[in-house]
């Protein structure tokens, strides 16, 4: 029997409007043969606790008189609560437009310079009204698989950099040549107040803190990062995220995912268990800013704590290269930033990696452990919140990497 508690309680049941008949008319919309039918719909949650939070996932499988089709069913948040609260129609209007729009135009452009690279799965329908939803084939059904904990792996991380590489140089290349349609994308959810009222966020640093203050080795980067926690923190989060709109420099501005971990990965594996391809899924929160961030995310979301502390400059490497042959490829002649020019990126916006460091990564962490029923409602209890600074794993890591952060000048 399936167990329930690895769900997120509201992926257990579909708003009543997902039904039969629901089915019957986008299927009669979009499929080339017309008149289907649907005997019945079976409704299953799309996702586990911990892998997603900017909507609602379901697995449907229809049948239809002469066929069956399952399909990925994303939809607003419809229970209250924080979730609901957070979160808005406009993640769904992005998403929309990056899968009918920029990324088939994306792999277009890739097809025409002779690179046959799919950076993420299809959409099969999409719309805001009545109700904001979007769906999309099932991966599965293609052998693609959710990577199953957050322990990280090179090989996955590999293969989701010559994704996030070609993206970038695309996007990069756009911008240069002066395409403006990728700055409509102008805003997300980090960008907005509705960040900065996100109970995880708003308590972080208070709860980092009060970690510190707890642990005889950090007393020395306790006034330091009181500092940081005093200069609105969070706000100068939401530059970053609008830093070009704000007339911000950056040496590297792009179209960013802005949600980069590895449950947002399907995985391809052969027979021997070699990760033959990756697919990127979740387009929600993309808006064009520094590129540091998806690279940041990438860092703190996919990795390991030792891959994370001893493959961080590997990792840069080589998503520089594929960047760069990207652009060799598509035959871009303007300006190309160096590789010092990410580096000193990550330091103007250094402030971005210490919130991953005290937002996400205490979670991050907790997952990796195999807490897969850390869900929803996690975010919203402060007793479960002040248990992810007091994870030891964290406080090694910790250990090993404020060091570095002093010596250079990250905690300035």
């Amino acid at each position: 029997m399936e167990n329930l508690e690895e769900y997120n309680e509201d992926e257990l049941v579909a708003p009543e409007w997902l039904n039969e008949e629901f089915f019957e008319k986008i299927l009669n919309e979009t499929e080339r043969e017309k008149n289907v039918k649907v005997k019945s719909i079976d409704v299953k949650p799309g996702s586990k606790k911990g892998d997603h939070y900017a909507s609602v996932m379901f697995r449907i499988n229809v049948n239809c008189v002469d066929f069956e089709k399952t399909v990925i069913v994303k939809v607003m948040p419809f229970v209250d609560g924080p979730k609901k609260d957070s979160l808005d129609v406009s993640l769904f209007e992005t998403e929309i437009s990056m899968y009918t729009e920029i990324i088939p135009d994306f792999e277009k452009t890739l097809r025409e310079a002779g690179d046959n690279t799919v950076i993420g799965g299809k959409c099969v329908y999409a719309a805001l009204k009545p109700h904001p939803i979007i769906i999309f084939e099932d991966l599965t059904q293609k052998n693609y698989k959710s990577v199953s904990n957050w322990g990280g792996d090179w090989e996955i991380t590999k293969k989701a950099i010559q994704k996030l590489g070609r993206w970038h140089a695309l996007s990069y290349k756009s911008f240069k040549d002066g395409n403006n349609d990728l700055q409509k994308f102008s805003s997300n959810f980090f960008s907005g107040d509705k960040m900065i009222e996100f109970p995880p966020f708003g308590s972080a640093y208070t709860n980092f803190l009060e970690m510190l203050k707890g642990t005889k080795e950090f007393y020395p980067y306790v006034e330091k990062f009181e500092k940081i926690a005093q200069n609105e923190p969070l706000v100068k989060v939401q530059n970053i995220y609008k830093a070009f709109f704000n007339g911000e420099k950056a040496n590297l501005f792009v179209l960013t995912h802005s949600d980069f971990h590895i449950k947002n990965f399907m995985i391809l594996e052969n027979e021997a268990g070699e990760v033959q391809d990756v697919k990127l899924i979740d387009f929600q929160l993309c808006i064009f800013a520094p590129a540091i961030i998806d690279l940041i995310y990438l860092i703190y979301m996919t990795l390991d704590s030792e891959s994370r502390i001893h493959r961080r400059n590997e990792i840069i490497h080589y998503y520089y290269e594929v960047f760069l042959k990207t652009l060799e490829k598509l035959k871009f002649e303007g300006d190309v930033p160096k590789l010092t020019d990410i580096y000193k990126d990550m330091i103007t916006f250094k402030d971005f990696e210490i919130f991953m460091l005290i937002t996400s990564l205490p979670m991050v962490l907790s997952f990796q452990e195999g807490n897969s029923k850390v869900g929803d409602e996690a975010f919203n209890d402060s007793d479960k919140m002040k248990e992810f600074y007091r994870n030891p794993i964290y406080i090694e890591y910790l250990k090993k990497v404020l060091p570095s952060f002093l010596q250079q000048g990250f905690l300035d």
